[in-house]
């Protein structure tokens, strides 16, 4: 779409777009961009909230009100936690345990080891969901979710030896995998469930905060970028903080 507003505003038409992947858009650059910190298929935000789906229209299409161009704004608030529960089908599910294995020992080591032993225990699951949907959405930055994750590991090891784009795709990577692992799972999680679990519940999200922490204290413009919008959601730093 961004490549064919160019198209339309050449012909006298305006255009405003609502972009998920903001690295797409950057490079694309159309008239008028909207950057919206929602999962892939929710450009609006969590169903069933219509005002806050208003909102986000309303400040995209405020964008047509502007002179200057081309434009990519960031839209200023996480998408509230759904309580989608149509997932459930009220039938019988066996239990499955997601609890997160247990540290051996201190420091960054202990979360490598539980990190590396987190994944393959979802590994199984991960292979039923591939199956399911013909193929994975992970690979941005590896092939596997060990090597998103080692890519993560290698920055809090050495902060100056990895790309920060890399560094943002390794997270992508990291949480496709935890959520299409976790959605394969009898009587699936609600996208609210799914959310909680994956940045509170994982020894993913205990490395994401490592990860954050080392961002934050750059002097490098594209990792305050990273640590500002694209590697905890605010509802999570702010949970964090409380």
């Amino acid at each position: 779409m961004s490549a064919l507003a160019r198209y339309f505003e050449e012909e006298g038409i305006p255009t405003v777009c609502i972009s998920l992947v903001r690295e797409h858009t950057e490079v694309i650059l159309p008239p008028r961009a909207l950057w919206v910190p929602f999962p892939l298929g929710r450009p609006l935000g969590a169903p069933g909230d219509p005002a806050f789906q208003a909102d986000v229209l309303r400040t995209a299409l405020r964008l047509l009100e502007r002179p200057d161009g081309p434009l990519l704004e960031d839209y200023a608030h996480d998408a509230p936690p759904d309580d989608d529960t149509s997932a459930d089908d009220g039938g019988m599910a066996c239990p499955v345990n997601f609890d997160r294995p247990v540290p051996e020992g201190d420091g960054l080591a202990a979360i490598e080891h539980a990190l590396l032993a987190e994944i393959a225990q979802l590994g199984p699951w991960h292979d039923i969901a591939r199956r399911r949907r013909g193929g994975s959405g992970v690979g941005l930055a590896a092939p596997t979710a060990e090597g998103a994750a080692r890519i993560l590991l290698d920055l809090v090891h050495a902060p100056t030896a990895v790309d920060a784009r890399l560094v943002k795709y390794a997270c992508d990577d990291l949480r496709t995998y935890y959520e299409e692992a976790g959605g394969a799972q009898p009587g699936r999680l609600s996208s609210a469930a799914m959310h909680d679990w994956y940045y509170h519940g994982t020894t993913a999200g205990a490395l994401l905060r490592h990860v954050h922490a080392v961002a934050a204290a750059s002097a490098d413009p594209a990792f305050l970028r990273l640590a500002q919008l694209l590697i905890l959601p605010r509802t999570v730093l702010n949970a964090d903080r409380a």
